[in-house]
């Protein structure tokens, strides 16, 4: 009987069309952003806020002495230009073998910059969200093991931002100083909910607790900043932002409504 398996040795493989991508590649923040953009360049943006109104106003009798002049008021912004980079390599027998649909499902260089522009992409759409200073997620304490584990402030979001193969800083902030580093995330450990439990990285680590997880050499804070400035430094109620201070201009600080970490209803 000439059955399926006596057959293998003279059955084709049936190639379907295209890689089909099992990565999530939304960035919905970004893309808003990009919406209202404005291309700039030089050393910083430079932007005129109004902040004062002119107080030289106010109600007299006939003949009496008018209000004591004063003027409007402005203030100086200065947003700071970030640079963000992406690197890949190909061989040259890698991008010969790669040339036509018969060889290859996807083109070489076509496939690595597509990619490496989605990964800048969305770590930026990340940077948005974040806290400006590089910081992912918190840790919790291991000793001398590959083995890490989130601290108890870590959020799910924070969590389903380690990724396979990211290469990371662990260490304390403000300024961010590391005491791994370079270490690259070898295997992820996922929840029942989807949400990740904790990582595996390439070599052994001591991670005190609350440590910050970076992306390596992103790690920074003021002067030393490098990502983009997150929404949740704008929308802090303290603290200087882009050069005005809401201490000396009140009309800067943002409205917190926290209801103390209770959710609100929809």
């Amino acid at each position: 009987i000439f059955t399926r398996a006596a057959a293998d040795s003279a059955l084709k493989e049936w190639y379907l069309p295209v890689v089909r991508s099992q990565i999530n590649e939304k960035v919905r923040l970004l893309m808003q952003i990009e919406r209202g953009s404005e291309q700039v360049s030089g050393r910083r943006a430079v932007l005129s806020l109004h902040v004062r109104r002119n107080q030289g106003v106010g109600s007299r009798a006939d003949g009496a002495t008018l209000p004591t002049p004063s003027s409007e008021s402005y203030a100086e912004e200065r947003v700071s230009l970030k640079n963000h980079y992406g690197r890949f390599e190909i061989t040259g027998p890698t991008i010969k073998a790669m040339e036509t649909d018969r060889g290859a499902f996807d083109r070489a260089i076509t496939s690595q910059m597509k990619g490496v522009v989605n990964s800048v992409r969305r770590d930026m759409n990340r940077q948005l969200f974040g806290t400006s200073d590089g910081v992912i997620v918190r840790l919790a304490a291991v000793a001398a093991t590959t083995a890490v584990t989130f601290h108890t402030s870590a959020t799910d979001t924070q969590k389903r931002q380690i990724e396979m193969g990211m290469v990371i800083d662990i260490g304390t902030n403000t300024p961010f100083t590391s005491a791994a580093t370079g270490v690259t995330i070898t295997a992820i450990a996922i929840g029942s909910n989807g949400v990740p439990t904790g990582f595996t990285v390439d070599s052994a680590i001591t991670v005190t607790n609350g440590d910050r997880l970076v992306r390596t050499g992103s790690g920074g804070s003021g002067a030393a900043q490098k990502e983009l400035t997150g929404l949740q430094t704008i929308v802090a109620a303290s603290g200087s932002l882009f050069n005005v201070d809401p201490a000396t201009e009140p009309v800067w600080q943002s409205l917190v409504s926290s209801n103390s970490g209770t959710l609100r209803p929809t």
